[in-house]
């Protein structure tokens, strides 16, 4: 597949060598406007896309970007040239993904391990996309586990990181009857609101 960029930064060479803050109305429109409806942004479309996995968030983060580019005129290539301008608009793409993730995070901090948005090293790459996947796991496990108890979800959130009975028993101060008990009754009510049956420790 042929890389997308090179077309857009050979067209607007002479554009994008120069800092945003010097570019006309003219010369800014063009630029925002090529990028918004050419296949750079259905690239970057793709990148949001991959990260969050929702068309409609994903077109909501790309549409986000490009408006706050355009209008802050915060581009400098310094000596970097127009090559430049691929890697900060990259880098202000990861901005927004890691921002999406944490506004998430934050809703849902107070379940389980806090979820770090810095598990998203880049946009582009097998290791950002498995870190993507990881967070969107924790995420939706969080979000399940809202609906129990605040007894049944600690001891349920113990047993899926992998404690057993007697570790999760001793740490909370039950005996293991008490948390087995506990956790029929949590898996009960998962099964109950989603439908699944999530696996527990022994």
């Amino acid at each position: 597949m042929a890389d997308p960029w090179e077309v857009y930064l050979g067209k607007f060479a002479d554009t994008l060598a120069r800092p945003g803050r010097t570019w006309s109305e003219a010369e800014t429109a063009k630029v925002w406007n090529s990028l918004a409806t050419g296949p750079v942004g259905q690239y970057l479309y793709g990148c949001a896309f991959r990260g969050v996995r929702n068309h409609a968030i994903a077109e909501e983060i790309v549409q986000k970007l490009l408006a706050e580019l355009s209008l802050s005129r915060t581009y400098d290539p310094g000596e970097g040239g127009p090559e430049k301008f691929r890697v900060w608009v990259h880098a202000c793409l990861h901005n927004h993904l890691t921002r999406h993730f944490a506004a998430q995070s934050r809703e849902r901090k107070y379940l389980g391990t806090p979820i770090d948005p810095d598990k998203i090293d880049t946009v582009a790459g097998t290791g950002a996309k498995q870190g993507i996947l990881k967070v969107e796991a924790e995420i939706a496990a969080q979000s399940m586990l809202r609906v129990l108890s605040p007894r049944r979800r600690d001891v349920m959130t113990r047993s899926l990181r992998g404690e057993s009975h007697e570790e999760i028993a001793r740490a909370l101060g039950l005996t293991q009857g008490n948390v087995r008990q506990l956790l029929f009754r949590a898996r009960r009510d998962l099964h109950k609101s989603f439908g699944i049956s999530l696996p527990i420790s022994s």
